[in-house]
């Protein structure tokens, strides 16, 4: 893994693992929550005004607009599979904001502008520059890292396919659509699972204490963990080969990076990897 790769993790990688990892490993079945995951995320969700009443293997979620939702203690579970993802997209999606405003750029016009540019224009170069200068400011790393790590934070902002975006990048929901297309749920019923995510990754406790299943329920069954080596095999292979070009002059450029990915999520499925077609056609449409 290089530098770059320390800086901001590739994103198609991290979404086979989600994907490969909640298949292989999670079982439905009754799941009890610990007394210390409780009153966590209790706290967390108080801050928001809502409030949580716990029964054995369900809660009952009040929101600040005075709205319940049942919540089957599973779906607790299932967010911690997408944690290292969003994790990453909070990321990218902070750059981005630095980067739009050392542009002077509005956050919502910036992205909706960015969304589908693939060739090289004048609005990718000044991006690239600005995000070079902001990334090896923040990681301290140097100017061929910063460089690579650009692109993909510009690839972020442009390619939604890489990630399964759907809402613009500007949005404080804009990784909901790809959490639920990821765990394979269906919004109108299921859509608080991505809110619970988003407790998760702004609660510094709660971050840490969901990272292992075991640390925050009782009892829960699940199958033997997959190796995150088998998972990414032939999505990194791929990537080695065609996504990255490293010339001897230090100019990175990427490749035809649609076409590679979806070859390798089709190599990654050896894996166990296990969605609907419909869910899958969100991150391969044309």
């Amino acid at each position: 893994m290089s530098n770059s790769d320390v800086v901001l993790k590739d994103l198609g990688r991290l979404v086979s693992i989600c994907v490969s990892r909640y298949n292989a490993e999670f079982v439905w079945q009754d799941v009890k929550l610990s007394d210390e995951f409780r009153f966590a995320f209790s706290s967390c969700i108080s801050k928001g005004g809502g409030t949580i009443r716990y029964l054995d293997y369900s809660a009952i979620v009040t929101t600040s607009k005075n709205r319940q939702i049942f919540a089957p203690n599973q779906w607790f579970v299932i967010a911690s599979y997408a944690l290292d993802l969003c994790l990453e997209l909070k990321k990218y999606q902070s750059l981005y904001f630095k980067v739009a405003d050392f542009l002077s750029e509005d956050y919502e016009d910036f992205a909706k502008k960015l969304r589908g540019y693939n060739e090289a224009t004048s609005i990718k170069d000044r991006f690239v520059v600005a995000a070079s200068n902001i990334i090896m400011d923040d990681f301290d790393c140097n100017e061929l890292d910063g460089k690579k790590a650009s692109l993909q934070l510009w690839r972020f902002c442009t390619d939604y396919q890489w990630w399964g975006g759907q809402k613009t990048i500007d949005r404080g929901d804009f990784m909901n659509s790809t959490v639920l297309s990821l765990l394979n749920l269906v919004a109108a019923s299921q859509g608080f699972v991505a809110d619970i995510v988003y407790y998760y990754i702004n609660d510094s406790v709660l971050c840490e204490l969901v990272d292992n299943t075991e640390d925050f329920t009782i009892g829960l069954e699940v199958n033997q963990s997959v190796s995150t080596e088998g998972i990414t095999a032939g999505y990194d292979t791929i990537n080695e080969e065609k996504g990255q070009e490293l010339h001897d002059d230090n100019q990175v450029t990427y490749g035809s990076k649609q076409k590679d990915d979806k070859t390798a999520m089709q190599e990654a499925s050896v894996h166990r990897i296990k969605i609907s077609s419909s869910s899958w056609g969100k991150f391969n449409k044309k």
